[in-house]
Parts: structure tokens; sequence; C-alpha cells
């Protein structure tokens, strides 16, 4: 079943990042103060390596989880805006 959200990745060093992607660049942003629950629970899901979750409009964040031979989307949480990157204008 699709689901719909903004991806985000968190690194192998558990740090949280948006990839920009454009015609001329790629560009890495990463977080600078990022809400460690919302870190601790994706470890949690996904115990090690790179992980990529979604955000979708309702500030739920969701990754998936390797499961019985196929990947099945998991809740992680809410997002805490105070600890999230500055909207943009």
């Amino acid at each position: 079943m699709p689901y719909l959200g903004i991806p985000y990745n968190l690194s192998v060093h558990g740090r949280i990042y948006f990839k920009h992607i454009s015609e001329d660049e790629e560009r890495l942003e990463f977080l600078d103060n990022a809400d460690r629950a919302l870190i601790e629970s994706l470890r949690s899901i996904r115990k090690y390596g790179s992980a990529r979750f979604l955000v979708n409009p309702s500030k739920v964040v969701i990754t998936e989880k390797y499961h019985r031979g196929r990947w099945v989307p998991v809740y992680v949480g809410r997002l805490n805006l105070n600890m999230w990157f500055d909207k943009e204008e």
C-alpha cells in the first residue's frame, strides 16, 4: 500500500539529513539539533546502517522494517517541530 510523505535519512552515524536534488547539483542538509527521541525510535526499528524515513503532512514519521521476506511500513512517532529543520520561506 502506498504511503505519502517527504523522505529524510538517518545516516550510519545517527545524523538526520535531507537530500536536495536539482538539475545542477545534489547536496545534503544535516539537521544540527536533532530530536534524540526520534533517532532512538528509528534505531529501535532499524538497528544499524542508514535508514530512510518519511514525514507525512500530519507530522507522522514512518519507516520500513524487513519482516518475513518483505519491507513493511512501521510507525515511528510524531515529529517535534521545535527540533526540526527551519521552515522554508
